[in-house]
């Protein structure tokens, strides 16, 4: 869900302990190999994420620890 430049994200409470991993890459990039862990996520099964218009595309991800 997207409201007010911030992106809400969640995922059933059984996948708490999951990582939520990001990626930000130039527009004409796409996908790459530089996945990054989003703090807190492995706590929790809801973030909320601004959004950074600078930001060419960014991309998430959710893995099995």
């Amino acid at each position: 869900q997207v409201a007010a430049n911030s992106l809400t994200l969640d995922w059933p409470a059984d996948h708490v302990g999951w990582r939520l991993q990001v990626q930000t890459n130039d527009v004409t990039q796409g996908l790459g190999m530089n996945w990054v862990d989003v703090a807190g996520a492995t706590t929790t099964n809801q973030m909320t994420i601004p959004i950074d218009p600078a930001n060419g595309s960014v991309f998430y991800r959710m893995i099995y620890p």
